[in-house]
């Protein structure tokens, strides 16, 4: 999965948001630049953020967010109430890419690393199912 940007210039949009609201808002920062690339910017709280399609194969939607508060490592979810997309965000991209994969790999959920130790919390709904069709049936 690529989620490089290219920089183009030093200006930056980002999500910008604010701790128990659901509105956000734009904001223009001075991106962090590595190698002709936009990275996240821990020490400013500017955290790359991917959205990737569970239901097609197509490329994955990247920006950036201010103000998520994540110090280390990355988290991705599958809980999101519009459409139940991967959702991460992380201080680097291969910290990012790993818990998005492991994601993968469990079939939704949440999935954290503080940098040195993976965590997961599956998605509960396959796990009843399991359990379920070892019943005999299955959850509709």
């Amino acid at each position: 999965m690529n989620i490089s940007v290219k920089a183009e210039g030093h200006c930056l949009n980002v999500i910008e948001i604010s701790d128990g609201e659901l509105v956000t808002k734009r904001k223009v920062v001075k991106g962090l630049l590595k190698d002709g690339k936009v990275v996240s910017d821990k020490n400013n709280d500017v955290l790359k953020v991917v959205v990737l399609d569970r239901y097609t194969n197509s490329a994955p939607a990247v920006g950036f967010v201010h103000n998520f508060g994540l110090k280390k490592g990355a988290v991705a979810s599958t809980f999101a109430h519009d459409s139940h997309n991967i959702i991460a965000a992380g201080v680097n991209d291969e910290f990012i890419c790993l818990v998005t994969n492991k994601l993968i790999a469990v079939n939704g959920g949440i999935t954290l690393t503080d940098e040195q130790d993976l965590f997961t919390l599956p998605c509960l709904y396959f796990s009843i199912n399991l359990t379920i069709t070892d019943f005999g049936t299955v959850l509709l």
